[in-house]
């Protein structure tokens, strides 16, 4: 899984996906 894919999904999905962090 890259940076980008999960990007991607983030926007799909929602911002705040991104802003989960990371385990």
């Amino acid at each position: 899984m890259s940076l980008t894919f999960f990007f991607e999904i983030s926007k799909l999905m929602n911002r705040e996906f991104i802003f989960i962090p990371r385990c």
